[in-house]
């Protein structure tokens, strides 16, 4: 039977629509959960109820600023950290010829719903090292409350109003059971929660041996947990960090742009000023024992 992640790629741009989709999973019952391509090339199982994921299907893409500026940490191998992988799509997207010898990928997910998933989408990537972790990335061990959503899966918080409760796993731990030695990059989008779990791989992002991090900054959801945008600022600059703006929309929160080199790869960025933080948006911090002689600052304009 012919599904509708398989009917939608074909039709032209001005007929993908989130209803149609949603009427064709009532009308034949089908399974939500299917195998979407993004990019041609990669592909992710996704639940099409999320209307986050149904945008994926009707796209054929899925965050290219983001995946770009990635990919370059991933050239030289090394272990990634995906914290808060959702449906993965982050990771999958990261499977290239140049990750698939050399690189570990390390998917960490809270949400009990979304484990089996991943596995399943896994199963297409046999060539690559992928681990998938169920547990709540904290600072601390014993239990979180998981607070979901049916209908927008990476919407997951913790809260004490959660319905499912999940194990804890402090990353520091984590890192020193696994010997994990060198983390080019981790990414961190836990709906808040961020800095619960870098504290808890302080030891390891003071060592330098997570050499960058991109993060969500989400003002709403950071005060939901008690934080403000200046707690991750502090943080990461109390642990050897400089954090830059990186998405092409906010090139008008500096007064600045940078350039950084990763291994070979020159990223346009821009510096942080905490009083122009404003909204959601997304942050890339370097780890100045790592990165103090390929930072190279201008002033804008």
């Amino acid at each position: 039977m012919v599904q509708i992640s398989q009917i939608v790629p074909r039709l032209p741009r001005f007929l993908r629509r989130h209803r149609a989709i949603t009427f064709w999973l009532s009308l034949t019952g089908e399974r939500p959960v299917q195998l979407v391509r993004f990019f041609e090339e990669h592909r992710a199982l996704l639940d099409l109820r999320d209307g986050f994921n149904r945008l994926v299907l009707i796209d054929g893409s899925y965050d290219n600023e983001l995946l770009q500026i990635a990919k370059p940490f991933l050239t030289s191998g090394g272990h990634y950290l995906d914290i808060g992988a959702n449906c993965g799509m982050t990771s999958f997207g990261l499977c290239t010829p140049q990750t698939q010898e050399h690189c570990t990928f390390h998917l960490f997910e809270a949400n009990p719903d979304l484990i089996p998933i991943l596995h399943e989408t896994a199963q297409h990537y046999e060539s690559f090292d992928l681990r998938i972790v169920h547990g709540c990335i904290s600072s601390k061990p014993g239990t979180s409350r998981l607070c979901r959503r049916i209908e927008h899966t990476g919407a997951a918080y913790v809260g004490e109003e959660g319905d499912v409760a999940v194990n804890n796993l402090c990353l520091d731990d984590y890192i020193a059971k696994n010997k994990i030695e060198r983390i080019p990059l981790a990414k961190i989008d836990i709906e808040g929660f961020e800095l619960h779990a870098m504290r808890g791989m302080r030891d390891s992002m003071e060592k330098g041996l997570v050499e960058a991090v991109i993060l969500e900054i989400a003002p709403p959801w950071l005060n939901r947990q008690g934080h403000r945008p200046a707690d991750i600022f502090e943080f990461l600059a109390d642990t050897g960090y400089r954090c830059f703006f990186f998405r092409s929309d906010d090139s008008n929160r500096s007064s600045e742009s940078a350039r950084v080199e990763v291994h070979g790869t020159v990223l346009h960025v821009y510096p942080v000023e905490h009083a122009l933080i404003e909204g959601q948006t997304d942050i890339i911090a370097f780890h100045e024992s790592i990165y103090s002689n390929r930072i190279t600052d201008h002033a804008s304009g």
